[in-house]
């Protein structure tokens, strides 16, 4: 039986995609595979940027990703702006015209990414108010799904978002689709759907495998008769390493695997999901905790 792999690729930083999505549709669209683009609305403030740099766990990360030169280019590009990206509109359009679908990650991708835990509810509102004002403003597409940055969340997050009637979440690491408990034992009934797959990223940066290599072991991962989500990045899968987001889709090609967008899976999920509590935990290569599926209530 031929897996089902469902493809998220999120756009981190925006001001970026000039560089980073034009190749990455263009495999996706010679491979006939389809993905779902979680896209942050507003490139993120520099001197949160400038702050990250001064860390030297995420300075020895980035050199591990790729060359000095795209490096520095996209460490400048990503400096020398902020606020919405005007360049959002073509963006989202051309994603649309290729069949793919457009999600929502958030606004400043980088203040969601190290404030979230402590940030109080109406800060945390503020930012998806301006996020989905931002896409409402570019696509007619009606229930933008939602994917926290840094796949990171909280219950005064989950409770917004439930609140603005998302069709799904995408907000953290697990095993498969559940519906999410709170403390007080509510539960949310709105599909969460986990990322499950290793990202390319992570195997370069903690185990120094190269594209084929990093190709073999997540399709080795995959459940055949179950629930697959890869987690693809505008930075690397669309510029630092180019030649790993090829070898994927080769590879996938090669063994009559197709990808799929997350809203394809949701939309075929039964109603009958498990109840898991959302946990923090750390993903190898990542800097600090992420969401992550608890076990099941």
């Amino acid at each position: 039986m031929t897996p089902s792999l469902t493809l998220r690729i999120d756009v981190d930083f925006p001001q970026l995609a000039a560089d980073t999505l034009p190749p990455m549709l263009e495999e996706l669209e010679r491979f006939g595979m389809k993905a779902t683009f979680f896209i942050a609305a507003a490139a993120s403030r520099p001197g949160s940027l400038l702050r990250r740099v001064r860390n030297g766990s995420y300075v020895r990360r980035i050199l591990r990703m790729g060359t000095g030169r795209s490096l520095l280019k996209m460490l400048f590009t990503m400096n020398a702006s902020r606020g919405p990206v005007p360049e959002l509109p073509a963006l989202v359009r051309r994603i649309e015209q290729a069949g793919h679908e457009i999600a929502v990650h958030g606004y400043d991708h980088v203040w969601w990414a190290d404030r979230v835990w402590t940030a109080p509810p109406e800060d945390l509102a503020g930012q998806i108010e301006k996020a989905y004002a931002c896409f409402h403003s570019v696509t007619e597409a009606a229930g933008l799904a939602w994917a926290s940055p840094g796949w990171r969340s909280t219950e005064s997050a989950i409770r917004l978002l439930q609140d603005r009637g998302v069709p799904y979440f995408s907000e953290c690491w697990g095993r498969g689709p559940f519906l999410t408990q709170l403390d007080d034992g509510s539960v949310i009934r709105i599909p969460h759907l986990p990322i499950t797959l290793p990202c390319m990223e992570s195997l370069r940066t903690t185990e120094c495998l190269g594209p084929e290599e990093s190709v073999q072991k997540i399709l080795n991962l995959l459940k055949s008769d179950g629930y697959n989500m890869l987690c693809a990045h505008d930075y690397f899968e669309g510029l630092l390493g180019r030649g790993y987001f090829t070898a994927f889709l080769e590879h996938c090609s090669a063994r009559a695997i197709s990808t799929e967008t997350v809203k394809a899976i949701a939309c075929r999920l039964h109603t009958d999901l498990p109840v898991c509590r959302l946990g923090r935990g750390h993903i190898p290569g990542f800097e600090g905790q992420v969401s992550v599926q608890g076990d099941t209530a």
